[in-house]
């Protein structure tokens, strides 16, 4: 989220209220009569130097690496929108890193971590950031002048863009939506397995967010937690969060998906309607895509798993909606 600070000047009026007026009107000073010299004009060939948009200050402005590409800020004036663009969707969010220039897919500078990112399947030279108050454009640096990706040898676009983008959509994180789909069985969104899809809980409702509260704490101690089984370990699936993140990404609600996995959470608190499951470890392996098929907004990616033992080779169908591309189903071909 970029804040963006207004400095206004003031004015400051003197109160001549209690002032002693000169008891002698002041002599009217003698304007001395100079003759102007004339305007200087340019000749008409000649246009004034107009100066780069990126020079030395490169640094200080957003800039994110994604899908190997570096994006810089859009001077444009039309950079910034309210709505965003019919042709980009959800591709992820970033993790900000001020320590030098973007080496790694999803590293910012002065973007803060977890801002959603939003890519077009057909443009690949700008993306946009959420600003919580509408969306910033940023260009790929290559088209802008500055000094920090001439000599980048990751700044051109990738003869596969497609599949950089998908690449970079089913990446590895404990929070990816798609990675987490990734290596489950479901031909409908209502069969997914809500144990495994969640499995790494939701980091807005981790405790260093939310804290348990004294009655998760109880209710806890009552169910076996303690010395034994360190309540730090509890992690929470609230069913509002299960809720949003279905309807968003599988276009279904909590309420229409099959329930699956549910049994396999050890307890669950009416009075929040929240499950709470040990956890020591997180869920996720990296996948890599060997094809990606396009029927009109229907997306097929053909994809094995580093950590598959099995060897499986699956197919994830996708649908693209207004912002977000909607996971259909998941399955294993061979």
């Amino acid at each position: 989220i970029i804040a963006i600070f207004l400095i206004s000047g003031c004015s400051i009026t003197n109160d001549d209220a209690g002032t002693t007026l000169p008891t002698t009107e002041p002599t009217t000073a003698t304007v001395p009569t100079t003759t102007a010299p004339p305007p200087t004009t340019l000749p008409p060939e000649t246009t004034p130097p107009t100066e780069p948009p990126y020079h030395e200050d490169i640094m200080a402005v957003p800039m994110i690496r994604m899908m190997g590409m570096l994006y810089v800020l859009d001077k444009a004036e039309d950079s910034f929108t309210q709505q965003l663009p019919d042709n980009y969707v959800y591709l992820g969010f970033c993790y900000e890193n001020n320590d030098s220039i973007p080496k790694r897919d999803t590293s910012s500078r002065y973007i803060p971590s977890y801002t959603e990112l939003y890519a077009s399947l057909e443009v690949p030279d700008y993306i946009y950031y959420d600003t919580g108050e509408g969306y910033q454009r940023l260009i790929r640096a290559a088209l802008v002048e500055n000094t920090v990706s001439k000599d980048d040898p990751d700044n051109t676009v990738p003869e596969a863009y497609i599949q950089a983008f998908f690449n970079t959509l089913l990446q590895v994180d404990a929070h990816n939506p798609y990675a987490q789909a990734a290596g489950q069985v479901f031909y409908q969104p209502e069969e997914v397995d809500l144990y495994m899809q969640f499995y790494n809980g939701f980091r807005e409702w981790s405790h260093y967010e939310v804290p348990l509260t004294g009655e998760e704490e109880t209710f806890l101690a009552a169910n076996g937690w303690g010395e034994k089984k360190p309540m730090s370990n509890a992690r929470r699936f609230p069913i509002s969060a299960m809720d949003q993140q279905l309807q968003r990404f599988f276009g279904i609600t909590f309420w229409e998906s099959w329930g699956v996995g549910l049994d396999r959470m050890e307890h669950y608190r009416e009075e929040n309607q929240c499950y709470y499951h040990w956890r020591s470890d997180t869920r996720g392996s990296q996948a890599t895509i060997s094809s990606v098929e396009k029927e009109n907004d229907t997306y097929r990616i053909t994809y094995q798993l580093k950590d598959d033992y099995y060897g499986n080779t699956y197919r994830m169908t996708l649908i693209k909606t207004d912002g977000v591309l909607q996971i259909y189903s998941n399955v294993i071909i061979k």
